[in-house]
């Protein structure tokens, strides 16, 4: 098909998360969008019921084309999180990054808990111990909040949005998909720090650069990223009230919004005080040009 007003692009069969980085620097360009998934219960059907996004806007056919090879987890990296203003779920139309709800989500796990399984490899070695997220969940109760718990996968997309959505002050949890889907709702997020590096191999030091990673998925401006998954079980119940506050008025920590962080644009390279370069591989070679190519505007939003 040829339209220079249109991008063709076929979507994974797995992985939430980067599924809606895609779709957000997708819709980033303005352009028409032919979508192909692999099976009739994809995602991104449910999404963009959950969206509103017409069919002008964005046409899907069930047809398994594979993986698009621009297809990563920065192919976000220079465009913001879709956020709409309001969410169709379950037959009724509701507006998001509303304050004051009831309870704070509590992602923790989506295969099981990182702590049953004798060997720390991806994805488990995201996961905190039931240790952790029992004084989480105490932390939060004394700050006057219900917990609920977002982690099994059979749960539906447009079941967790409207969890996150119309319950949760703030969701706390794992670097994952649920968090993604939390940022285009403008629901703040906690994000604990991996446990391992994806191999299964110890991190032996807080300061580690493989700590950057989350920063670099989740550029988001309503998140904080603790220096140890145990940093939150220190916190006061004010504290915690304070940060969700700071979220809101837009106060996170991602290091890729502090001073001195510098976009190369011609080069698609970010550089400065960050301690690394999400695009410093050369095997993104096809993310770069598909950014280059459809990207409006080369900034961090």
């Amino acid at each position: 098909m040829q339209d220079n007003d249109l991008i063709e692009y076929s979507f994974r069969s797995g992985g939430f998360g980067i599924l809606i980085m895609e779709v957000s620097m997708l819709l980033h360009t303005g352009r028409r969008l032919v979508c192909y998934v692999p099976t009739a219960d994809h995602p991104l059907i449910a999404l963009k019921q959950i969206w509103q996004i017409s069919d002008d806007r964005m046409s899907i056919t069930v047809e398994d084309r594979g993986w698009h090879p621009a297809s990563n987890d920065m192919i976000k990296a220079f465009s913001p999180y879709y956020e709409p203003s309001t969410v169709s779920l379950f037959g009724a139309e509701y507006a998001t990054g509303r304050r004051g709800k009831t309870c704070i989500g509590l992602a923790q796990h989506a295969y099981g808990m990182g702590d049953d399984r004798p060997v720390k490899h991806s994805p488990y070695h995201k996961f905190a111990t039931r240790e952790t997220y029992t004084a989480i969940a105490r932390l939060c109760d004394l700050a006057g909040y219900d917990v609920v718990t977002i982690n099994q996968p059979a749960m539906s997309v447009e079941h967790k949005a409207f969890l996150l959505n119309e319950y949760c002050d703030c969701v706390i949890g794992y670097e994952g998909g649920v968090m993604h889907l939390a940022h285009t709702l403008r629901v703040p997020c906690i994000i604990l720090p991996w446990r391992f590096h994806g191999d299964g191999s110890a991190i032996a030091d807080p300061a580690d650069t493989i700590n950057w990673v989350a920063h670099s998925y989740h550029m988001d401006r309503r998140t904080y990223f603790p220096a140890t998954q145990e940093e939150i079980t220190t916190w006061t119940p004010a504290q915690l009230t304070q940060q969700i506050d700071r979220l809101y008025a837009l106060g996170g920590n991602n290091h890729y919004y502090d001073p001195g962080v510098v976009v190369d644009q011609e080069n698609l390279r970010i550089e400065g005080t960050v301690l690394n370069d999400p695009f410093s591989t050369g095997d993104l070679w096809r993310t770069r040009e598909f950014i280059r190519k459809y990207n409006p505007a080369i900034q961090i939003y």
